[in-house]
């Protein structure tokens, strides 16, 4: 028989039920929809990225070195 189709799910960020469209579909975990929606996601990936900059300014620096070195 077929799988049912899939039309929500409920966000694992904000626990509201939206369609299934609002959640993004990962390559990496093999093509299944993300546990959390568009907007909450988005909202992690700033945060993340809000808090890191001294590590990712570390880390463009040493590539850009290695690339010099090459």
């Amino acid at each position: 028989p077929p799988k049912p189709v899939q039309t929500s799910k409920v966000c694992r960020g904000c626990g509201a039920e939206k369609p299934i469209e609002e959640f993004t579909i990962s390559s990496v975990e093999g093509g299944y929809r993300k546990a959390k929606c568009k907007t909450c996601e988005a909202a992690r990936v700033k945060a993340y990225y809000a808090t890191n900059e001294a590590y990712r300014e570390a880390t463009k620096k040493r590539a850009r070195e290695w690339e010099k070195s090459a």
